[in-house]
């Protein structure tokens, strides 16, 4: 994958940077290239704590099904199986340096990225599983997309990969499913994104619905 020739001023990308660049370049500017800070929220506290709260269950370090997931409880009682057959991780690190190999979230000098649930049975179709706590967003798919780009990339021997977003509160899924022969695309239209985002210099302010929510307005700094 080819790496911008000029020196840029984001040095690597994870797909919450990604989508917050697409989202608005000035508020990217704001908490990745400024480093501010975020403002916390009621949801965003929520969502962690059941994040965190899933992963327990699965890895054996509570008993008991947190109410939380109650609308799931079959199917994260087959991940914390497949977890103990070793078919199945939660929360692996699917980095990749700018080569095209397996790295970490400390090493890598191109993509970081960690999936909630990722199941890799011996020969069949992996799977990789992301929880949602709050609404259905068309952002989700571009999320599925890029994790299913990486995991594609680091698992040659695997021709198909299903993105599951299970929406925790309302008891949905979400499918997406992608093969080896997309993967070539996969990787110009990542390339083509993220080489923009390297190149931009103004970062400018796009207005959208959660402009609110946005710490940079909040602060007073943005005139969009």
């Amino acid at each position: 994958m080819k790496m911008p020739k000029k020196k840029e001023i984001v040095k690597r990308w994870s797909y919450s940077r990604y989508s917050m660049y697409a989202k608005c370049p000035a508020q990217f500017h704001w908490h990745y290239i400024l480093k501010k800070p975020r403002d916390s929220s009621h949801a965003l506290e929520r969502g962690l704590d059941i994040h965190a709260k899933a992963e327990n269950f699965v890895n054996g370090k509570i008993t008991g099904l947190p109410k939380e997931l109650d609308n799931f409880a079959r199917e994260f009682k087959a991940l914390k199986r497949e977890f103990n057959k070793k078919h199945g991780y939660c929360e692996p690190d699917i980095s990749v340096d700018s080569k095209g190999k397996k790295s970490t979230k400390a090493k890598s000098d191109y993509f970081v990225g960690f999936a909630d649930f990722f199941h890799n049975p011996p020969k069949d179709i992996l799977t990789v599983i992301d929880y949602k706590t709050g609404k259905q967003y068309p952002d989700h798919q571009d999320q599925g997309h890029a994790y299913s780009t990486f995991l594609l990339l680091l698992n040659p021997d695997h021709e198909e990969i299903d993105v599951e977003f299970w929406y925790l509160d309302s008891g949905e899924v979400k499918h997406f499913h992608f093969t080896q022969k997309d993967l070539p695309r996969m990787l110009k239209l990542w390339e083509r994104r993220i080489n923009k985002m390297y190149a931009d210099k103004l970062f400018k302010p796009t207005p959208h619905k959660f402009c609110n929510w946005c710490a940079k307005k909040k602060a007073g700094k943005c005139n969009g």
